[in-house]
């Protein structure tokens, strides 16, 4: 299913994301993480 391979791809982009983000952010890594998946689906 092409959603599935989808969400596979943006979880792997998210977390390409945090190992470079996080070490220079403030705040508890979930937190980080939720913004980062806000960000990509426009705020939902």
């Amino acid at each position: 299913m092409d959603l599935k391979r989808t969400l596979k791809k943006k979880k792997e982009l998210i977390d390409e994301y945090l190992k470079l983000v996080l070490p220079y952010s403030e705040g508890p890594p979930k937190l980080q993480e939720a913004t980062w998946y806000a960000m990509l689906n426009g705020g939902k």
